[in-house]
């Protein structure tokens, strides 16, 4: 069940950003924009494997190296959502 919210939230807030940011670019560079996002979001999900199995691993033991990884993930999540809501809160001019 959560990882059905997470993924929920997860592609609700990428959709959402990247239909945005391709409508301010001109149609010509729209295919060049998306091939960015898709590689970014690659790239950030390898590294964020790669830090999670770090952090991880050098705990003392696996709970502890989890817990302190969900406790990464849960401040950057909050951090997230900071951030969401000062650019939507924005009035657009």
């Amino acid at each position: 069940m959560l990882y059905i919210i997470f993924t929920i939230g997860r592609s609700s807030g990428f959709a959402t950003t990247m239909t945005n940011s391709l409508a301010q670019l001109p149609h010509e560079q729209a295919a060049s924009g998306n091939a960015w996002f898709t590689t970014t979001s690659q790239f950030a999900a390898s590294a964020g494997t790669a830090v999670a199995s770090l952090i991880a691993t050098r705990a003392d033991n696996l709970t502890t190296g989890t817990q302190h990884v969900f406790m990464l993930f849960l401040g950057l999540a909050v951090l997230n959502l900071i951030f969401y809501s000062l650019i939507f809160n924005k009035k657009i001019k």
